[in-house]
């Protein structure tokens, strides 16, 4: 059970040395807030979780200065609940447990799996009970149920009973009060169940509703009122003051669509979608006893998603993560919030700070602080129809951010950062926007567009970062991908035809075709190392191009990857591969006319981008997320044949080691494509590795 968690919360296999010598370790990962799921309240302590993120745990005492605590990667957290010192999440495989007593150092204590198969599961709900009892409530394929599981030891959960709501998927939610759990959807209104006894679930009441076709959104129950959000009729009442007997009220004040609801100390919280696009209202109602909902407050924003209150303190989250002071009920203020957005799609280092790229956001985060944002700089002006940012370079204190137009921002003081400029058409050879940008002393280089018509490379004037200008723009034949410097010459990988074109940039204003040399296929990326550049193709393949003579390039050699190729990075002789179908793969180009495979990391996610500094590697996936990884313990041997002791040494006991693993078919002697199959290729691999010796 507990062995079906751990996969689901973190995987990662590592293939080319002898097990267990190569294990690297994610140390940490930072995520958009965009698309929370659920979100609770203790104290100045919000939890918030995201399907793909998992559980994150901020301190709001300063709310305008929130500070991450700590946190779970988790796949698919769909809600949460926190009592006491405990945490309680669910996900696709069921109900986990977490320790949070110290949210800096978060403990998975166990987990209820249901008998099921967690592809069958369209939604999760939890609500915690006495004594550690939580009743979950399950939408599947073909039925809706409601579990009760004792879960006051963790690592040995107890159902006590299940109980079937609905013969067929209804989107069913449900509300606890009490004895009581109120569970309300589209085919079967609002049945009341009698928990009490969690080991004998039973029907107090069922109420047939009078709409049975507006879907039920939310319900919440307080003071003798359960409140029904429906997904056109608003907010419908009923009264359970005798849950035995339940009656449907009069419709009052809230009339307007409703998604979701949150009842605090007398105050309804509705929020719904308005009719502008990417926001959604929230109006706050008086729901005291006494009389219907009436209006005291409304909010707009595209912030507003799940929400907790407590007291004077409200927390939503959406796109963002946002705080709002509620002592006054008629007058919400918004006191602060954590600014996370769209989804990184690139990485750069710069003086020990990460600056990454979301789709419309600058995000500066520092790896050694407690709260790693360290600031966040709003980009919508920089988008365009094409997209946003894509790619993001540093000369100096000077950053250039390349998308539909590139912003030039002063980064002396990351806590104070300025935007210098912003320049459009910068690609307009083809109206799209641009591939790929190097910068280098006076000049920017820009190349290509999206919408395979004719590409250019456009120069850019950067002389005064605060007025930059086109000098010169250009069409080449093929689309454009990748560009890098090499002297007077501009190295540009283009795609249909494919192949590397080298442009004279001695003039900028006037830049001339000199040469061009074909290559396999469409192109992925390209990075350049002294004499040597590394393309990454279409077909899975690195190309390795001799550029000592940029006008006349050749073909060194080709690296038969075999996996597609999203991103390369290179720290000294190791070069990283950002693998779009999972995970990132290390290689040794010490000598780059014989590189060696070193390590394949097998991840669940979707790498795009890929950043090397030292035996700290970070990856952006496709899932948004910046993850951090440990190499160090990858870096023992100095090659793939360096098997065993003495590290560093090439000898006889090498060849004993691989030939043992390679027998006992370990994935120390899986050295070549195809990986999981043993054959002559690893051997070829284990031999061209040991005869090109250590450094």
């Amino acid at each position: 059970m507990i062995n079906r968690v751990v996969a689901s919360v973190y995987l990662s296999g590592c293939v080319g040395l002898v097990s267990g010598q190569c294990m690297p370790v994610q140390t940490e990962h930072y995520g958009p807030m965009s698309g929370i799921e659920d979100v609770d309240q203790v104290g100045s302590l919000v939890y918030a979780v995201r399907s793909n993120t998992g559980l994150q745990v901020w301190d709001t005492t300063v709310p305008s200065s929130p500070v991450y605590l700590g946190g779970v990667e988790l796949d698919d957290a769909q809600d949460i609940h926190v009592k006491g010192d405990r945490a309680y999440t669910t996900t696709r495989d069921g109900i986990l447990a977490f320790d949070v007593q110290d949210p800096t150092s978060i403990e998975l204590l166990g987990a209820y799996i249901p008998p099921v198969n967690p592809s069958d599961i369209v939604d999760n709900e939890l609500h915690v009970g006495e004594n550690d009892v939580i009743f979950d409530l399950r939408d599947m394929d073909d039925h809706v149920t409601v579990t009760a599981v004792d879960m006051s030891d963790p690592g040995a959960p107890v159902v006590l009973d299940e109980f079937v709501v609905a013969v067929a998927p209804a989107g069913s939610t449900m509300a606890l009060d009490g004895d009581y759990l109120y569970v309300a959807n589209i085919n079967n209104g609002m049945l009341v169940l009698n928990v009490s006894n969690p080991s004998s679930i039973g029907v107090a009441s069922l109420l047939t509703l009078p709409f049975p076709s507006d879907p039920v959104r939310d319900i919440v129950v307080g003071n003798g009122v359960a409140y029904i959000a429906l997904d056109f009729l608003g907010v419908r009442m009923v009264d359970v003051s005798n849950p035995a007997s339940p009656s449907l009220l009069s419709q009052g004040g809230v009339t307007e669509r409703a998604r979701r609801l949150v009842l605090d100390d007398g105050s309804l919280y509705v929020w719904f979608p308005s009719y502008e696009p990417f926001v959604i209202d929230m109006s706050v109602y008086d729901a005291s006893p006494a009389g219907f909902p009436t209006l005291t407050d409304t909010i707009s924003s595209f912030r507003i998603g799940p929400a907790d209150v407590e007291g004077d303190h409200m927390a939503f989250g959406s796109n963002d993560l946002a705080f709002f002071d509620s002592s006054d009920r008629s007058n919400h203020v918004e006191s602060g919030g954590v600014q996370t957005g769209g989804g990184y799609v690139d990485v750069a280092s710069h003086d020990g700070m990460l600056y990454s790229l979301e789709t419309e956001r600058l995000v500066v985060l520092d790896p050694s602080a407690p709260n790693p944002w360290l600031n966040v700089i709003s980009t919508a002006s920089s988008t365009a129809k094409f997209g946003g940012f894509l790619k993001v370079v540093f000369q100096g204190d000077t950053l250039y951010v390349l998308g539909a137009k590139l912003d030039v921002f002063d980064i002396a003081d990351p806590l104070n950062i300025a935007q210098l400029s912003q320049l459009a058409g910068i690609s307009v050879l083809a109206g799209g926007p641009a591939s790929d940008i190097a910068v280098r002393g006076d000049y920017a280089y820009v190349v290509g567009s999206a919408d395979h018509a004719s590409r250019g490379l456009s120069i850019i004037d950067i002389t005064d970062p605060s007025a930059t200008s086109i000098v010169s723009t250009s069409a080449w034949p093929g689309y454009e991908d990748a560009v890098a410097l090499v002297g007077d010459t501009a190295l540009i990988a283009i795609s249909s035809p494919d192949g590397l074109l080298s442009i004279d940039i001695s003039n900028p204003a006037n830049p001339a075709y000199v040469s061009s040399m074909k290559l396999p296929s469409g192109i992925k990326a390209m990075l350049v190392n002294g004499d040597v550049a590394y393309i990454a193709d279409s077909d899975g393949s690195i190309q390795v191009v001799d550029i000592s003579d940029p006008n006349a390039t050749s073909l060194l050699t080709s690296i038969p990857v075999g996996l597609t190729i999203q991103d390369m990075s290179l720290d000294g002789d190791t070069l990283a591969l950002a693998i779009f179908t999972g995970g990132f793969s290390l290689y040794d180009v010490s000598t780059p006319e014989m590189p060696l495979f070193m390590y394949h990391v097998l991840r669940p996610d979707q790498v795009n981008d890929v950043l090397l500094e030292g035996n700290t590697l970070h990856t952006v996936s496709t899932d948004g997320l910046l993850r951090t990884f440990d190499i160090s313990s990858c870096s023992g041997g100095c090659n793939a044949a360096d098997l065993a002791e003495p590290l560093g040494l090439l000898d006889f006991s090498d060849v004993v080691a691989f030939l043992s693993a390679f027998a006992a078919m370990d994935s120390a002697a899986d050295l070549a494509e195809p990986f999981g199959s043993f054959d002559f290729s690893d051997v070829v691999a284990f031999l061209g590795a040991f005869g090109a010796g250590c450094p």
